[in-house]
């Protein structure tokens, strides 16, 4: 009866103690005290020629597409797991030990269908005889499902062993621990050449011509590199698949696949993707070494997933892994292009034979078509690869993306009849067309109907400040309403900003939070405009701006002595003509005095009208003339419609001598003095 079905077989006693922390630096069998492995019982699998396997596999196979299969499953029975033995150590850490053997296997991977651990235990699985290669499990992995699958462990003898520490005496843990699969693998997936027997030193894997991503050939496609990786179902089947990025940008661990590589509800918490498993070294394309084991690394996996979906018609599958990615595995997730085109090239990263990540390209341009195509067809699920111009895929790469120039994932390989050593097309179900059949809602949950997202890390980089920018320094008139500009703050997230600004040492803005507020400068005097900008997160350094506004009497000094700077010698001006414009300056000034502004606002008119007409009449260019409208214009504004009783009017009504600088020494142009002051 298969284990499954045996509840009575779950280790299950009550742990009434608090665990104490675990060392997770090694198995506490490695201690001396431990009893020899010699006597720790063995669970021997049934007999299987490995021969015999992969000839079974030829014989089924068909021109459908299909998942690697690598490992034979045994499903045991309820009496498996007791075949374990106890034992107490002196600190009181408590050991469970069962050596599984399967003779002949290039490695084991074992699928637990029930798994659940307190705080402060630790499972093992390792080799006979050597150290742990691939992390304890722990409290963490404990999953709503309830199961746990592991990466494979090299050779045929493995031990599984189980720490629980924190125990009283003749406390037993409470654990939860039902081994209801071990697969033996048949087939050299994931070995290095050590590992492989001695009567099969040189057993091909992946083809020769593949390119290794390390090579100089993925120099440009690092980042897209990490988006990629190969993984196990059910212990006993191999595909590829991507990390893939969606519209909220939250990080969730999607990852795309192919459907025929048969994942499904049921299946998908027996997923192990395994990241980064590349070579180490770039092993020259053609060359026997390409052509055998490598080095790739084999601890850097996230086991489980909820299946989130998928559809024959563009052969897509979408998972999600149920434990988020490790940032220490530094995996990318990719940005994605679902456009209703070909693209003109692409770069293929897989895993061929599920051995150590390749790259391959193909320089021409694709063709939309139905699978198994060679017809074009605009509305057609697949994109076709006519050859690839470098690299190949192989069996294992099912379910791997294809990136176009832009380096955002367009599809996913369904199959075809591409090796080393043919010209044969490959067929990538369509991004476009996964989209529109089911895909969208996951990878575009916001409903933005963008054509392309980019990818992101795992972890997104440390939010950076933002920087605040209260705007330039101005120079105004007194009772002039200032604008402030705050947009030219910033963030290097992009995050959204909020704004804080302050105003000293008086004055009220019409708004504190607004990106460019205004008050009213309602007297003569330096204004400081402090703003400070928010991303959410955190907040900027302040900035500030300074306005200075000048009273009335002093505007209509600059205006004079703009007047006269265009005069005699070097100006276009004659001397009479600078007398003119002065002398309507100076009644403006007068009016200014006696407390009448609009009134000084007719001869500022006037000479502002004067100015144009000097400009019509060629007298003075475009630029010239600015310099005395621009300035007249303000104060005509400010005298007519200031934005508060400006107290400089009212000073100059009250006798102040606002007139006096005015008319303080201007130079006349033939004597070189202002005969008749202003006033």
């Amino acid at each position: 009866m298969p284990l499954r079905h045996l509840l009575a077989a779950v280790l299950l006693v009550a742990l009434t103690g608090t665990p104490s922390a675990q060392s997770l630096t090694g198995p506490a069998s490695a201690a001396a005290e431990a009893a020899a492995l010699d006597a720790v019982p063995a669970l021997r699998m049934p007999a299987v020629r490995n021969a015999d396997l992969a000839v079974r596999d030829a014989a089924r196979a068909t021109d459908a597409p299909a998942p690697y299969r690598f490992a034979e499953p045994f499903d045991l029975s309820a009496s498996a797991l007791r075949s374990g033995v106890w034992q107490t150590l002196s600190d009181g850490t408590r050991i469970w030990r069962v050596v599984v053997e399967s003779p002949g296997a290039y490695s084991l991977n074992f699928g637990f269908s029930r798994f659940r651990l307190p705080e402060g235990a630790t499972l093992w699985v390792y080799p006979a005889g050597k150290a742990a290669e691939i992390r304890a499990f722990t409290a963490e992995d404990n999953e709503e499902h309830g199961e746990l699958w592991t990466p494979v462990v090299p050779g045929d003898r493995v031990v599984i062993e189980l720490n629980v520490t924190g125990l009283k005496p003749g406390e037993m843990p409470d654990v939860e621990l039902v081994l209801g699969r071990v697969s033996h693998a048949y087939r050299p997936a994931f070995l290095r050449p050590d590992e492989l027997p001695s009567i099969d030193p040189g057993a091909s894997l992946s083809g020769s011509c593949n390119v290794d991503v390390i090579c100089s050939q993925g120099d440009l496609y690092r980042d897209i590199i990490r988006s990629v990786g190969a993984y196990t179902r059910s212990g006993t089947d191999i595909c590829s698949g991507v990390a893939v990025n969606n519209t909220a940008n939250d990080g969730r661990p999607f990852f795309l696949t192919a459907a025929h590589c048969s994942n499904s509800a049921g299946n998908a918490a027996s997923v192990v993707v395994y990241w980064n498993y590349e070579n180490s070294t770039c092993r020259p394309p053609g060359s026997p070494q390409s052509g055998s084991a490598g080095d790739g690394p084999r601890n850097q996996f996230n086991t489980g997933a909820i299946y989130r979906g998928g559809s024959a018609g563009s052969d897509w599958a979408l998972l999600e892994m149920d434990d988020p990615l490790d940032p220490a595995h530094n995996v990318l997730l990719a940005g994605w292009d679902r456009g209703d085109y070909a693209p003109a090239s692409v770069v293929a990263i897989h895993h061929p034979m599920v051995e150590e990540k390749r790259i391959s390209f193909e320089n021409d341009p694709l063709q939309v078509t139905s699978y198994g195509s060679s017809t074009p067809a605009p509305a057609a699920t697949h994109l076709r690869v006519i050859d690839w111009d470098l690299g190949t895929t192989e069996p294992g790469s099912s379910g791997s993306p294809i990136f176009t120039p832009q380096q955002r994932v367009i599809g996913q390989l369904h199959g075809g009849g591409a090796a080393c050593g043919n010209n044969s097309s490959d067929w990538y179900g369509r991004m476009f067309y996964s989209m529109g059949s089911g895909l969208a809602p996951w990878l575009d949950p916001t409903s933005s109907g963008v054509l392309t997202l980019d990818g992101r890390e795992t972890v997104a980089p440390p939010n950076a400040p933002p920087v605040a920018n209260a705007g330039p320094d101005q120079t105004v008139l007194a009772g002039q309403t200032v604008t402030l500009d705050g947009s030219g703050s910033s963030d290097a997230d992009v995050d959204p900003l909020s704004y804080a600004w302050t105003l000293a040492p008086s004055g009220t803005l019409s708004s504190a939070t607004a990106v460019g507020p205004t008050f009213c400068a309602a007297t003569a005097g330096a204004y400081t405009a402090t703003l400070v900008v928010h991303d959410g997160t955190v907040a900027s350094a302040p900035d500030a701006a300074t306005v200075t506004a000048i009273s009335a009497s002093a505007a209509l000094d600059a205006l004079g002595a703009a007047v006269v700077a265009l005069g005699p010698p070097a100006g276009p001006l004659n001397g009479g003509l600078v007398n003119a414009l002065q002398q309507k300056l100076r009644q403006a000034a007068r009016f200014l005095a006696r407390g009448e502004p609009a009134k000084a606002a007719v001869h500022l008119a006037a000479f502002a009208a004067q100015v144009a007409s000097l400009q019509a009449d060629g007298v003075l260019t475009a630029a010239q003339a600015a310099t005395l409208l621009g300035p007249a214009g303000a104060l005509s504004g400010a005298l007519t419609a200031p934005c508060t009783a400006a107290p400089a009017l009212a000073a100059a009504k009250a006798g102040t001598a606002v007139a006096d600088g005015l008319g303080s020494a201007y130079p006349n142009p033939s004597s070189g003095r202002v005969t008749v002051p202003f006033g």
